[in-house]
């Protein structure tokens, strides 16, 4: 019986070098645009990375609280203030008083110039405050100056109320203000104020102390360089 092998070689194929067999132009098309798929991709890639630079630090909501103390154990917050920006526009605020279970210590009174009788009068429930407040924020970046000491109350009162401790991404204009201002004797926000020359008349309140946060960090973003800023972190209680 003869058997008769398949031949497993074609006039119209291609020719065999060394056992490699050469690409097709059909191959060689499918290649080439598998190529340029991969091209567009990287493209895409690079052109979004450069978006994301460009709008890095550029949308973000500022937020400032005043306190009667800095434990945020056994101390109360007695104002909340947050500004959103839009393009270094802003575009939203939110402010108000809170009701305090406490007296508001002497020093406090005079440094704020809020009172007892004004938080009784003017202030809301922390609960609905801080309801409000998260939703004004939603995911923004949040740009604080001592983010820590700010989000140890923040965290304290969300877990008092029942709410969520949210976990937005934050730039801390006190630690950019020491990686770049060397020569400064102290980092409050009083301090980097005077050194950028901003007017600080009503520090101390939650609102004008937003607006002098808002100035600053744009001022340490012209600093930095824009590629430049140190990454955003995510907030939480050091």
């Amino acid at each position: 019986m003869d058997w008769h092998m398949p031949s497993l070689w074609h006039a119209d194929a291609p020719p065999l070098i060394h056992g490699v067999r050469e690409i097709t132009s059909e191959e060689k098309v499918g290649i080439a645009h598998a190529d340029s798929k991969a091209a567009i991709y990287q493209r895409n890639r690079r052109i979004q990375s450069a978006r994301q630079k460009a709008r890095q630090g550029s949308d973000y909501t500022v937020l400032d609280l005043e306190t009667t103390g800095l434990s945020h154990l056994k101390d109360h917050i007695i104002e909340i203030a947050a500004l959103k920006d839009r393009n270094e526009r802003v575009v939203g605020q939110f402010h108000t008083l809170v009701q305090c279970p406490v007296p508001i210590p002497a020093v406090v009174s005079k440094l704020t110039g809020l009172s007892d009788a004004q938080l009784m009068t003017e202030g809301r429930p922390i609960v609905d405050v801080w309801k409000e407040c998260l939703i004004f924020i939603g995911s923004d970046l949040l740009v604080i100056h001592h983010a820590s000491f700010d989000y140890s109350f923040l965290q304290a009162d969300c877990k008092k109320v029942g709410l969520s401790v949210p976990r937005n991404q934050c730039m801390d204009t006190l630690k950019l203000a020491r990686q770049k201002l060397s020569k400064l004797d102290g980092y409050s926000l009083e301090d980097v104020s005077f050194y950028f020359g901003l007017n600080v008349a009503g520090h101390h309140r939650a609102l004008k102390d937003c607006e002098l946060t808002l100035e600053i960090y744009q001022k340490l973003k012209e600093i930095w360089g824009q590629s430049q800023i140190p990454c955003k972190h995510h907030l939480r209680c050091e």
